[in-house]
C-alpha cells in the first residue's frame, strides 16, 4: 500500500514571505488497481485509520476496512483535500524584533532566520512553538562591523547565516553572521564587491554547499562563487557572467546548488540558467532553457527549487 506524501513549498518571493503551516487532510478517494480476477462487486472502502490528521513530511495508514477486494489487491490513496490552518505569527515591531519589510526567510532547528531589508538586519524568531512564535535575536547594520544595508537573502549552514547586502548602497557584498547563540548574533566576515575579482553589484541570493557561498547578482548579471572555509575571511574563488560561453545570466536573481551544477533564474533573461560548478574556480555554462523554448513559461523568473 503506497503512503500519501504532503509537500511543503519554499517560497520565495521579493513581495512577500509565507510561512508553511501544519496540513490537515483528508483522505476521500481511494483508487483500487486490481491485480488478480475481480471479486463479485464493486470494491468498496469501509474505513481509513487514521482519517484525518496533520504531517509535514507523510503518514501511514495503519487500517483499512472494505468489500470487493480480491486477493493481492492494490490500493492506492490519493489526497483529494487540503486545509491550511493559521498557527501563529510575528509581526513588526514586536518587543525588539526588526522585520520592516521582511525578504527572505530560512529556518533551521527551532529557529527562522529573515533578512529584513528596511530594518537593514537578521532577525532570528524562536518558532519552537509554531502558534507562539518570540523574538530570540538580532543583529543590524553596523553593529559590530556588520554589513546588512538593505540585506535581501539569508541561508543558513552550520554556525553561521549568510546575507546579501547592499540593494542600492555602496557596500555590496557577502555578510556573514555568526549563529552559535541565536540570541546574540556577531558578526563575523565581509567580502565587498569587487574585492579581489568579485562580482556582486546588488547581489540577489546566497546558497551555501561546502566550503562555498554561490551569490546571485542582478547588476553584475552573474553567478559569484566565494570560498568561505574560514568564515572570518571569506575570499573570490571563480565566477560567470551574462554570455560567458552562453551562459543566460541577466538580472540574475536566485541561485540554487545541487551535486555539481549551480540552477539560477535569471529575470531580464528569462531563463533558467545551468552552471556546472564542479571546479568552483572555473564556473562553466551547462545549459539553460528560455521563455518558449519547447512550450516552457519561464518570463522574469525569481525563483528556483530543485
Amino acid at each position: 500500500m503506497g503512503r500519501p506524501m504532503v509537500n511543503g513549498l519554499d517560497i520565495r518571493r521579493s513581495d512577500q514571505i509565507l510561512s508553511v503551516f501544519l496540513i490537515y487532510f483528508l483522505l476521500i478517494a481511494c483508487l483500487v488497481s486490481l491485480v488478480c480476477v475481480p471479486a463479485s462487486g464493486a470494491p468498496t472502502v469501509a474505513s481509513i485509520t487514521p482519517s484525518s490528521g496533520g504531517n509535514r513530511t507523510s503518514v501511514s495508514i495503519t487500517y483499512i476496512t472494505g468489500t470487493g477486494f480480491s486477493t493481492g489487491a492494490t490500493v492506492r490513496i490519493t489526497n483529494e483535500i487540503f486545509n491550511l490552518t493559521h498557527r501563529g505569527s510575528i509581526v513588526h515591531p514586536a518587543g525588539t524584533s526588526i522585520l520592516r519589510q521582511p525578504y527572505q526567510v530560512q529556518v533551521s532547528g527551532n529557529y527562522a532566520y529573515i533578512a529584513s531589508l528596511q530594518s537593514n538586519g537578521l532577525e532570528i524568531v524562536d518558532i519552537s512553538n509554531p502558534a507562539a512564535p518570540v523574538h530570540a535575536g538580532k543583529i543590524a547594520n553596523n553593529t559590530g562591523g556588520a554589513v546588512l544595508n538593505q540585506v535581501n537573502s539569508v541561508f543558513v549552514s552550520g554556525n553561521y547565516a549568510y546575507l546579501t547586502p547592499g540593494a542600492g548602497f555602496t557596500l555590496r557584498g557577502l555578510e556573514i553572521v555568526n549563529i552559535t547563540d541565536p540570541a546574540n548574533p556577531t558578526h563575523t566576515g565581509f567580502l565587498q564587491d569587487g574585492t579581489g575579482g568579485a562580482v556582486m553589484d546588488y547581489p540577489t541570493s546566497v546558497f551555501v554547499s561546502g566550503n562555498y557561498a554561490y551569490v546571485t547578482s542582478r547588476n553584475s548579471n552573474a553567478l559569484e562563487i566565494v570560498d568561505v572555509s574560514n568564515p572570518a575571511a571569506p575570499v573570490h574563488t571563480g565566477k560567470i557572467v551574462h554570455g560567458d560561453g552562453g551562459a543566460l545570466l541577466q538580472g540574475a536573481q536566485r541561485v540554487v546548488v545541487s551535486g555539481n551544477y549551480a540552477y539560477v533564474t535569471s529575470s531580464t533573461s528569462n531563463a533558467l540558467e545551468i552552471v556546472d560548478v564542479s571546479n568552483p574556480a572555473v564556473p562553466v555554462h551547462a545549459g539553460s532553457i528560455a521563455d518558449g523554448q519547447g512550450g516552457a513559461v519561464i518570463f522574469s523568473p525569481k525563483a528556483v527549487a530543485v
